[in-house]
């Protein structure tokens, strides 16, 4: 079989090729299954700024009444016309797609919003235009469609966001009032806020689990230091072990290796190797080659064997050996492991396990294996049910046995789901739904009801939102208070509640896929139940809808889940018994045809669901199958003492002979003090020459007898030419610096060939001197060989995998740097340490080379002898602490610093004034003398030792110095956009500042000097342009800094508010004063009193209330400003504010000279609605001359309902001049009042109204008639 195959048969396991389709059956248009593959595969996602995506989202409205009037016949010519019609609108832009039921969207690759609401407004006209005519039934149907539009990049960044906002564009369309077209980016939040609501439970399922995922950071701390872990997470059903394992996925930062996740299969069986396999398939889908190198690296035996596991590996004919079993299971178990490791590529891996109680003991044991060889990082982190103790070997599980067994040797870490707290409640309802206004003891409540389970409180915040008891109100999210006894009392009831609203094809899918499992792929559900896609895909949305279910596409397919096991076995469980038995023999049928034809691995399966049926002798059979064939694969007992080779041992590479073995350690050291030079002089210089010269020479001498010479480090050995060094003497000298070369130019190794040339080497060496760790990212030196064409030169990058979970919840501190190796007296092997290692000196012209500290080439070969430094005291450290420390960044040696500063800092409070003054200022000194590109190193290392001696510090002197050293740092770290450092320091300073002014200290006033100090300009333009970029990370970094910098930052943040257009910058910028606290609110009352240009004034204006409540007066002098932007920031301000004395001051202001001035405060008035308005208002409405604040008058009688106002209302409506004396009313103050008059309910101003339903007036006689009517 080619490999091509190969792989694409492996990626068909758990799917149905035969119905991996990308068209629809009944309309030909494209389907759900193209739309997502389109996303997949054809859309660069980060690259649509210059050719934007678009997708139209519509459905006919009311199509339900069709099938119900006319038959479901009819319902498929109406779905076949709206195709028609899609094919002809798209034309050659767009591509018409069925996504499921009647929902229909058409893809406009390079369409822009403009563009694509067009042809939305086209396809309305369309349809508008050509009823559909039922041939059969002699009627025409004139349809209307409800259409939404989203467009990528400017709505959505992937696929299914893109998707979500088009479907809420459309449910605003249709919520609405249907046969329109919506654009995704018009709508307000408050018009979609059930559906909002939704996509948040969906999107952020309940965890509130950081001090668990806090105990898995720290675990990955260590892998990330190259030490294998596995972390078992156990608990009850619906605690949220899925969603918690989906936390850690979604937060591992970017880094090289494989992160692979897989589920557990109960209907495996525990099936030998089955787990692995499916990891396997994950990884090698992650390849660029799909594994095409290491399958083609398998010599026939190994593929034999692995085609035990992998039958789409045997081909038409089975590779047969000719072996005793226990040899045979033996060989299957090695080549698996080895073959997991060819795949790896030396780089780490990151197992997810879902469910690992139902993981097969082979696999286990082939990841102990894995990890025991030490050859490659591996996390493995598996979520199960409660592990049992171990009493009986056969009624345990197989985790359970390897828990009990491995525990010890391989460090395994168990965590214990607890049920969720009211405060874990709390925390994770303000994390969705920010400000949230709840009933008391809301939390509490929903802490008893659902007994701390996440998957039920998920459940009832779901009710919650779709019963509208959790609405947006203005711009607060709030939960009204419910009824006794409206909180269910079980998960059950709910389930059962969403399942019984599903119509009966719906429910027998739902029965269906619970009988395949937890999970199951939309081609198995559509063809175990011979049901057309279309109709599985339209349940699988209602299930989802309904929070039964939730799909995921990959690779061609979709994958169904339910939403929780427990929902998965409420389902399950409310089928009758002889239902149950049908639908298992129907699907072991179905299988049963699949595993005929080698598209299932295995019979176990197979067998699961015939044991389940009523068909015994099929469950025999397969049983038995099945059993033989596993036999034959693994036997646990034999596997402990499988023996695996060690990665890196034996390589292809010739072993050197002992002569030009006995040359390496000269290479080594002639290589690194060329680098050496190249860094302290240049490429050009003599010392550089020279250096070259010699290494050129030395790799000559071995490369005159050989192909090739390789060095490749394998932890904390080396293999030369695929020999492990055993004789250490002749490279003890050059060890620790060679392993330090690799580990700064990030390389595993690296190998010269005959016919070197000088220019290669050259290239190399300078490529070596001036690589920067921050600048070698995946790749590197493979694109520094190819781009500088080195063919004799073969370079191999180490594999890191870096990675921390990106949560606030999670540990933010970086780990110690280790130690220089040292060469321990019985071999070569390295261990590294964080104790202060022993300085080396020698005698003169006798140095140690290298490449941080190696003396210039002219320097004599080193001695035997090493002599132990006398340790400096901390006079010493102080004088030669700035040359020093420029010298160690230089190399890059931080943790050498770190030990130098924790000795300087070590006991400081109790240490002489004078020593401490002479600490801090040569601390001082040694920042500002650093070159730019080292202070904020040297920042970072300082930090903890500074802060732990300002925490102690008593004399007023020494702790005005050390804030001041601390400030000084926290600001320059700013400029490099470490936000995290500079909030760590300058909160440390506020917050005691906060301690000494609550003790009443006499220091207060010191440290209060330091936190006055102003920011230098470049630093608070800096901080300014990440306040206002539209990045939400760069926000959040400058706000938090603003935010521990204290008062000193108040005329910065009241700039921004007045000069940024962006209201959720001021915002920002507005609670960040409000902080601050009376200095803030001081400073703003000022500003608002000040005559700034009117935008400035309005933008202050409108994030008043937010910096503080207590700005009546200025509000009322805006209220009478003559721009008339600016009264209506102040109008608005009011009525956010609802206070009564500004009350007062608009009433004054109603009877304003200016009739604008007027207007707005009456227009205000009759919003705020506030006691005695129209008492207030009836003289003004009698005595003002003016037509527009007469009708304002009138409006705000109107909306206070007023009855005592009908009187005066019916005045201005009674007919003009019907007496001399009669005031002449100008018509739109007529108008107003009939509009206030039609806005009460009183039968009273409906008489009033019945008496001019025809007056001359059009706009009255409408007015009264409607009012009339009802």
């Amino acid at each position: 079989m080619q490999y091509e195959e190969l792989i694409s048969s492996l990626q068909q396991i758990g799917k149905d090729p035969s119905r991996l389709i990308f068209e629809d059956e009944l309309t030909g248009l494209s389907n759900r299954r193209f739309l997502l593959n389109y996303f997949e595969q054809k859309v660069q996602w980060d690259a649509l700024e210059s050719s934007p995506l678009s997708l139209l989202m519509m459905d006919l409205d009311y199509f339900k009444r069709i099938n119900d009037t006319h038959g479901h016949h009819s319902g498929d010519q109406a779905l076949t016309f709206l195709a028609r019609l899609l094919k002809e609108v798209a034309g050659e832009q767009g591509i018409p797609i069925r996504y499921g039921g009647d929902e229909f969207m058409i893809l406009v690759p390079g369409g822009p919003k403009p563009a694509a609401m067009d042809m939305g407004k086209q396809l309305r006209e369309r349809i508008h235009a050509q009823p559909l005519h039922l041939e059969d039934r002699k009627v025409d149907l004139h349809l209307t469609l409800s259409i939404g539009v989203a467009t990528a990049p400017e709505d959505a960044q992937s696929g299914k966001v893109l998707i979500q906002k088009a479907d809420t564009a459309l449910y605003h369309a249709k919520k609405s009032g249907r046969d329109r077209v919506a654009n995704a980016t018009e709508i307000a939040l408050k018009e979609v806020s059930v559906k909002a609501a939704l996509q948040l439970l969906d999107a952020r399922h309940v965890s509130s689990r950081g001090e668990y995922l806090a105990q898995v950071s720290e675990v990955l701390k260590q892998f990330d230091a190259g030490a294998s872990q596995v972390v078992l997470v156990e608990g009850a059903s619906g605690m949220g072990k899925t969603t918690f394992l989906e936390a850690i996925r979604t937060n591992l930062m970017a880094g090289e290796g494989y992160v692979v996740r897989v589920n557990g299969v109960k209907q495996e069986s525990y099936r030998p190797y089955y787990l692995i396999t499916n990891i396997l398939v994950n990884l090698l889908n992650q390849k660029e080659d799909k594994g095409a190198a290491a399958f083609q690296s398998l010599n026939t035996k190994e593929t034999a064997y692995l085609a035990k596991v992998l039958p789409q590996l045997q081909g038409p004919v089975e590779l047969r050996i000719a072996e005793d079993e226990v040899i045979k299971r033996q060989g299957i178990f090695n080549t698996i492991t080895k073959f997991v490791y060819q795949v790896l590529d030396s780089q780490p891996l990151v197992v997810l396990i879902d469910d690992i109680q139902l993981a097969d003991e082979a696999t286990l044991m082939v990841l102990r294996r894995l990890i025991l060889r030490r050859g490659v990082p591996i996390f493995i982190c598996g979520t199960c049910t409660e592990l049992k103790p171990v009493a009986e070997e056969e009624q345990a599980t197989p985790i359970e046995r390897f828990y009990a067994d491995q525990k010890l040797d391989l460090a395994i870490m168990k965590i214990t789901l607890a049920p969720l707290t009211a405060s874990d409640i709390e925390t994770f309802l303000k994390t969705l739904f920010p400000q949230l206004s709840a009933p008391p003891n809301f939390e509490q409540t929903l802490a008893e009801a659902t007994k701390g389970n996440p998957l039920f409180l998920s459940e009832i915040l779901r009710k919650l939102v779709l019963d509208q008891k959790l609405l947006l109100v203005g711009q607060q999210w709030t939960i009204e208070p419910l009824e006794d006894g409206y909180l269910p009392q079980s998960l059950d009831d709910i389930v059962n509640q969403k399942i019984s609203t599903l119509d009966e094809d719906s429910q027998r899918l739902l029965a269906q896929a619970s009988t395949f499992g937890e999970d199951v792929s939309l081609s198995y559900l559509a063809g175990s139940s011979d049901t057309v896609e279309s109709k599985v895909l339209e349940f699988i949305d209602q299930a989802a809808a309904l929070g039964l279910l939730s799909s995921d596409f990959q690779l061609n397919d979709e994958t169904i889940r339910f939403v929780g096991k427990k929902v998965l076995e409420i389902a399950y469980s409310g089928i009758r018994e002889d239902r149950r038995q049908e639908l298992h023999e129907r699907v072991g049928a179905y299988q049963e045809q699949l595993y005929k034809k080698r598209m299932i691995p295995s019979p176990s399966t197979v067998a699961y669901h015939f044991k389940r049926s009523a068909n015994k002798e099929k469950a025999k059979i397969y049983e038995d199958l099945k059993v033989s064939q596993e036999t034959k694969l693994f036997n646990p007992q034999e596997a402990l003492s499988y023996k695996v080779e060690a990665p890196g041992e034996g390589g292809s590479d010739t072993p050197l002979d002992p002569g030009s073995l006995s040359y390496v350690p000269t290479v080594i050291r002639a290589l690194l003090t060329a680098v050496r030079n190249i860094k302290l002089y240049s490429s050009e210089s003599r010392a550089a020459a020279n250096a070259n010269l010699e290494l050129a020479h030395a790799l000559n001498k071995v490369l005159a007898g050989n192909q090739r010479l390789s060095i490749v480090r394998v932890k904390q050995a080396l293999l030369v030419n695929g020999q492990r060094i055993t004789d250490v003497s002749e490279y003890k000298f050059v060890m620790a610096g060679f392993l330090e070369f690799l580990d700064k130019c990030q390389l595993q190794g690296l190998a010269f060939s005959q016919g070197l040339s000088d220019q290669e080497l050259k290239a190399t060496l300078e490529g070596f001197a001036h690589a920067r760790p921050e600048q070698i990212s995946v790749g590197y030196w493979d694109e520094f060989v190819a781009q500088r064409s080195l063919s004799h030169v073969h370079l191999r990058q180490a594999r890191s995998f870096r990675r921390a979970l990106a949560t606030s919840a999670f540990a933010t501190a970086t780990a110690p740097e280790t130690a220089p190796a040292e060469v321990e007296a019985a071999g070569l092997h390295f261990s590294r340490t964080t104790q202060e290692p022993t300085e080396l000196r020698l005698p003169e012209a006798t140095p140690v080379p290298t490449v941080a500290e190696a003396e210039p080439p002219e320097a004599a070969v080193a001695p035997d002898l090493v002599e132990k430094a006398p340790e400096q005291t901390v006079d010493e450290l102080i004088a030669t602490l700035p040359q020093r420390v420029n010298d160690l960044l230089l190399t890059g040696s931080s943790a050498r610093i770190q030990r130098i500063l924790s000795r300087l800092f070590d006991g400081f409070a109790g240490q002489e004034q004078s020593v401490r003054d002479k600490v801090i200022e040569v601390c001082r000194t040694t920042l500002k003398g650093l070159p730019l590109g080292f202070q904020q190193e040297f920042s970072k290392l300082l930090a903890d030792p500074m802060l732990g001696a300002f925490g102690e510090e008593l004399d007023a002197k020494s702790f005005s110095e050390l804030a001041g050293l601390i400030h000084q740092v926290g600001c320059s770290v700013i400029q490099f956009a470490d936000y995290l450092l500079a909030s760590r320091l300058l909160t440390a300073l506020t917050a005691r500042f906060k301690q000494l002014g609550q003790a009443k200290d006499p220091k207060m006033p010191v440290l209060a000097k330091v936190l006055e100090r102003k920011l230098d300009p470049g630093t608070q333009r800096l901080l300014t342009e990440d306040l206002k970029s539209s990045d939400p990370t760069r926000q959040q970094n400058a706000a938090q800094v603003l935010g521990s910098l204290g008062a000193v930052t108040v005329p910065i943040l009241i700039e921004a508010i007045r000069k940024e257009p962006d209201m959720r910058v001021r915002q920002i910028a507005a609670g960040l004063l409000r902080e601050i606290g009376v200095p803030s609110a001081k400073a703003y009352k000022r500003e608002l009193g000040l005559e700034l240009p009117a935008t400035e004034r309005v933008r202050l204006l409108e994030v008043g209330d937010t910096v503080t409540k207590a700005i009546k007066t200025e509000v009322a002098y805006a209220m009478g400003d003559s721009h008339a932007e600016v009264r209506g920031a102040a109008a608005h301000l009011a009525e956010r504010l609802n206070d009564k004395q500004l009350t007062q001051v608009l009433l004054q202001y109603a009877e304003h000279d200016d009739a604008a001035i007027a207007v707005d405060a009456i227009k205000c008035l009759g919003n705020l609605k506030p006691p005695g308005l129209g008492e207030a208002l009836i003289p003004v409405l009698n005595s003002a001359k003016e037509p527009e604040r007469l009708a304002a008058c009138c409006q705000a009688l109107g909306q206070i309902g007023d009855i005592e106002a009908i009187g005066t209302l019916a005045g201005v409506l009674s007919p003009n001049g019907f007496l001399f004396f009669r005031k002449r009313w100008h018509p739109d103050v007529r108008a107003a009042a009939a509009l206030a008059l039609g806005q009460m309910t009183d039968p009273l101003a409906t008489q009033v109204l019945t008496a001019v339903v025809n007056d001359r007036d059009p706009r009255v006689r409408q007015i009264a008639r409607t009012a009339v009517k009802k």
